[in-house]
């Protein structure tokens, strides 16, 4: 089972959504939508009055995606993602499709690898480091868990940050 309590991009100041892709720029607990426009893949999910979403994993490519957003990438630089890790998993993916691209699905010329470790945790994503994070951001896919069919992985907030990962 792994658990998605929130998801939420960070924003100063008044947030004006970009058309031709989602308006939310929050998901999930105390958020100003929850994550019922995601997608899990490998996994049932199941979504709780607080707008989390409790996923069992079913498979080895334990995934949660949304195909319709729409930032520049310019403006985020990395994901801070706080997690409690209780797998034997020590490695995750986040992937990235430009928004020109959308149509061709999750590539693997889009992945940044980041380490999980046991327990709770937060690690800070590194998109900016990738040659291909440039142009409309339109859609983003969190593989938590890898190459496992059980266990439990909660995914407690994502968020887009402006500031690069430290190096």
């Amino acid at each position: 089972t792994f658990i998605v309590t929130s998801m939420r991009f960070i924003e100063e100041g008044v947030v004006e959504p970009t058309p031709g892709g989602s308006d939310a720029v929050a998901w999930g607990k105390n958020q100003g939508a929850d994550l019922k426009s995601w997608t899990v893949g490998d996994a049932t999910a199941v979504y709780e009055d607080d707008g989390s979403c409790t996923l069992s994993v079913t498979g080895f490519d334990t995934q949660i995606w949304n195909k319709d957003l729409n930032f520049d990438a310019s403006e985020y630089q990395s994901m801070l993602l706080t997690y409690e890790n209780h797998t034997s998993c020590t490695i995750g993916e986040a992937i990235f499709i430009r928004k020109e691209l959308v149509q061709n699905g999750f590539q693997g010329n889009c992945t940044v690898q980041f380490e999980l470790k046991p327990g709770a945790n937060t690690v800070q994503i590194p998109f900016s480091s990738h040659a291909n994070w440039k142009g409309l951001i339109g859609a983003l896919r969190v593989d938590p868990v890898k190459d496992l069919k059980s266990g439990t992985f909660k995914i407690i907030s994502m968020e887009m940050l402006k500031e690069a990962a430290p190096e």
